[in-house]
C-alpha cells in the first residue's frame, strides 16, 4: 500500500496531541505498517491556548503550515512517493490543498485521509459562531472534494456534515486508549467530584452540566460535592 505519512496535531498536554502520537505509534508498529510522522514547528515554548478555544489560533496555523512546507519538500525530493498515503489528525488543516495541487500536476496518486473534528458546517461550532463560515464553508468543501475519506467520532457528526456538505465520511469514534488513561490508578478510592472535561461551549453541551450542578448544589445531602471544569483551570490530561 506504500508508506503511511501522518500529520499529527501539536503536542498540547491540555488536549490529546501527545496521547495520539503515542497511541498511533503503538498501534501502527503492532500492525507492522510502514509509517512516519511529519511534525510542524512550535511557535513558542508556551503551549497554552491564548487565542481561540480548542487550539491557539496563531500556534496551530504556524504548526500546520510548517508541516505542509515539509510535505512539499518531501514530495519534491521523492521521499513521499506515488502510492503513499497521508493521514491527517485534523483535516481542517491550513495549506492542505498544496498536496492535490502538486500531485495533480505531477500525475501522482497520493491519497489523503484524516479526521474531521468540527467546522463551520456545524452552526454551534466556535468557528461558525465567529463568522468564519462566510469564507470557510467553501474551503471546507474543497478539502472534502479531494480527501479520499474523512473519519468522524459519532453518527451525530456524520449527519451534520451530510446536511451541510458533500463528503465521504466513516464513523469510527475518536482514538482512545482507556487502559492507558486509567493506568494503574486505584479507582476504588474516590472523592465526590463531578468533572466536566470538555470546553464550555455550546457544541459540547455544557447546559446539562450546569443544570446538574445547580440541582446537586440545591440538595442538602450533596453539599460536599466538588465541581471541576478542566478547561477553565487549563489542566493537562494527567492532572
Amino acid at each position: 500500500m506504500g508508506k503511511l505519512w501522518l500529520l499529527p496535531l501539536e503536542p498540547i498536554s491540555m488536549r490529546y496531541g501527545e496521547q495520539w502520537l503515542k497511541w498511533f505509534r503503538e498501534r501502527l508498529e503492532a500492525r507492522q505498517i510502514e509509517y512516519d510522522f511529519i511534525l510542524g514547528d512550535e511557535l513558542s515554548d508556551d503551549r497554552t491556548i491564548q487565542t481561540g478555544q480548542f487550539l491557539d489560533a496563531h500556534a496551530t496555523n504556524y504548526w500546520k503550515l510548517t508541516q505542509i512546507a515539509r510535505v512539499v519538500r518531501m514530495l519534491k525530493d521523492g521521499q513521499i512517493k506515488h502510492g503513499d498515503k497521508i493521514f491527517d489528525f485534523d483535516l481542517w488543516h491550513t495549506g492542505l490543498e498544496a498536496i492535490p495541487y502538486i500531485t495533480n500536476l505531477t500525475k501522482q496518486i497520493i491519497e489523503v485521509y484524516g479526521i474531521w473534528h468540527a467546522g463551520t458546517y456545524d452552526h454551534s461550532d466556535y468557528l461558525a459562531k465567529e463568522g468564519l463560515g462566510k469564507w470557510a464553508g467553501n474551503y471546507e468543501q474543497s478539502i472534502m472534494n479531494f480527501v479520499k475519506m474523512g473519519f468522524v467520532g459519532s453518527l451525530h457528526h456524520a449527519e451534520i456534515i451530510s446536511q451541510n456538505r458533500s463528503c465521504n465520511v466513516k464513523i469510527t469514534g475518536l482514538p482512545l486508549n482507556q487502559k492507558d488513561i486509567i493506568g494503574n490508578r486505584d479507582i476504588t478510592k474516590k472523592e465526590n467530584i463531578v468533572v466536566f472535561t470538555s470546553r464550555l461551549s455550546e457544541d459540547k453541551n455544557p447546559h446539562f452540566y450546569k443544570m446538574l450542578k445547580d440541582i446537586i448544589l440545591g440538595m442538602t445531602q450533596f453539599k460536599n460535592v466538588k465541581f471541576v471544569e478542566t478547561h477553565k483551570l487549563k489542566l493537562s490530561k494527567s492532572e
